[in-house]
């Protein structure tokens, strides 16, 4: 173990990366297909129709006097 630390390092953070990954991936699948969160398709849904509706709206023109 003292003569080459790389044998347990290197294991190690690659298990914790690929640990680290799979719980980012996880949430954000959930996010996209839990029913119960706000808007019933997920933070990333909910955001693309306030920015389509918004987009959409007609505005008055300015008064140019």
């Amino acid at each position: 173990m003292f003569m080459s630390p790389g044998i347990a390092i290197y294991p190690g953070l690659a298990l914790a990366s690929v640990v680290f990954s799979v719980n980012l991936f996880g949430d954000a699948l959930r996010d996209l297909l839990d029913p119960r969160l706000r808007g019933g398709a997920g933070r990333y849904g909910v955001r693309a129709k306030k920015e389509a509706t918004v987009k959409s709206e007609p505005r008055a023109p300015k008064d140019l006097t």
